[in-house]
């Protein structure tokens, strides 16, 4: 009987000021070059508002990467480590994107 193997990813920042191309980037390569197994992100579906629809968040927690964009950029610059989304929600998704 062969024994099971654990493996574990990282989440990579995906919203606020640390999810920027450097540091996407330099947290996606040393996790592979750990190796780490995987690089999860997901998508924000709510956020929250007040009785009049005005944002409750701070404006650098409101602006969220997309998910499929940068599993895109992610695996242009990885080589080995497998990509993941952890929650998407197609109706969103469908919508163009830039990182």
């Amino acid at each position: 009987m062969s024994t099971p193997t654990m493996h574990l990813g990282v989440a990579v920042p995906f919203f606020s000021a640390s999810a920027t191309t450097e540091n996407v980037v330099e947290i996606a390569r040393l996790a592979e070059d750990l190796g780490y197994h995987s690089l999860w992100t997901f998508q924000r579906l709510l956020a929250a508002v007040d009785a009049d629809g005005a944002p409750l968040l701070l404006p650098q927690y409101r602006s969220v990467l997309d998910p499929i964009a940068l599993l895109a950029y992610l695996a242009a610059v990885t080589d080995r480590v497998r990509l993941g989304v952890a929650v998407l929600n197609l109706r969103r998704a469908s919508r163009p994107s830039t990182i």
